[in-house]
């Protein structure tokens, strides 16, 4: 791990800059990168988002090597989503730990993920702004094509028919049917 680089960033005075290049280095650690060294680097972050994002680029490394303790990222992750800003950045994060829970055969976990997700992204729809309800709007339509992925078509068209963006949904149950 390159300590001066490592050393400017954490000088940048700009929070958000600043966790979007630890997340820069988190997404493409160095082979002599301990777990350790990775959890100095996401303890520095702010950001619920930029922190739970930090946690799926952790999982993405171990998955490889360490399918349990790459699990126990995702469960780590779905903790921080919850406190995202915005209600669409809940559930889209929601909906990315439930791909990657999917993808290491944990399909009850990634379903409860995307359930919460989905509910979320119902709600944003009425009560955010045009732009939140876009957000949602898309994020449901992730959720409905992962669990058509994972051959849960009813689920599948549950949550597609929730979209409230007309194009978005129907985009969404053509590619789920």
């Amino acid at each position: 791990m390159d300590n001066q680089k490592i050393s400017s960033i954490l000088n940048i005075r700009d929070s958000e800059d600043r966790d979007l290049a630890l997340l820069e280095i988190l997404g493409e650690p160095e082979p002599e990168d301990s777990l350790d060294d990775l959890e100095a680097l996401l303890n520095h972050i702010d950001g619920a988002y930029e922190k739970t994002c930090g946690l799926i680029e952790m999982y993405k490394h171990w998955a490889g090597t360490n399918s349990g303790r790459a699990v126990e990222f995702l469960k780590s992750a779905a903790l921080i989503a919850v406190k995202a800003d915005e209600y669409w950045q809940k559930a889209e994060l929601l909906s990315k730990i439930g791909f990657q829970c999917a993808k290491e055969g944990e399909i009850d976990l990634a379903r409860s993920y995307w359930e919460q997700g989905a509910a979320i992204a119902a709600n944003c729809q009425t009560v955010g702004g045009l732009q939140d309800s876009f957000d949602c709007s898309s994020v449901l339509g992730e959720i409905a094509i992962n669990f058509s992925n994972v051959k849960m078509d009813e689920m599948a068209v549950k949550f597609a028919t929730m979209i409230q963006n007309e194009a978005i949904r129907t985009r969404t149950l053509k590619m789920i049917s």
